[in-house]
């Protein structure tokens, strides 16, 4: 679609606006590379440890020794990188993204089971 329409229930539709534009923000693109770069270094070797510590775990729904304190070291580290509260949008408390950057983040965050937790993103 490359010119504006106009219908009568949803007025003049313009393709090139500000509401269809999807793309990141370029204040957030860093935060992604970091965020890629967090998971690739830190949360994917995490990740195969914390499976090996849970192998034959009888309880599938409580931790076996030692993966909380695995789990805990990449929450530290992300800490430390200022990788913590991306979903909050109060520059004050979070990285004050808005929706459409965080979107862009947890794609990525979604691609491991675990890059959620270790950010502190994942849902209660």
């Amino acid at each position: 679609m490359t010119e504006t329409t106009t219908s009568a229930s949803i007025g003049t539709m313009d393709p090139f606006d500000a509401m269809n534009d999807l793309r990141m923000s370029e204040k957030a693109q860093p935060l992604l590379e970091h965020v890629k770069k967090f998971i690739a270094e830190t949360v994917e070797p995490m990740y195969e440890e914390f499976v090996r510590l849970g192998e034959g775990h009888a309880d599938r729904w409580t931790y076996a020794p030692g993966q909380l304190e695995v789990l805990q070291t990449a929450k530290d580290k992300a800490k430390e990188e200022g990788l913590w509260n991306f979903f909050l949008p109060d520059a004050d408390t979070g990285e004050g993204l808005s929706n459409l950057d965080y979107a862009y983040i947890a794609v990525e965050l979604g691609k491991n089971p675990l890059a959620s937790e270790a950010m502190n993103c994942s849902a209660p």
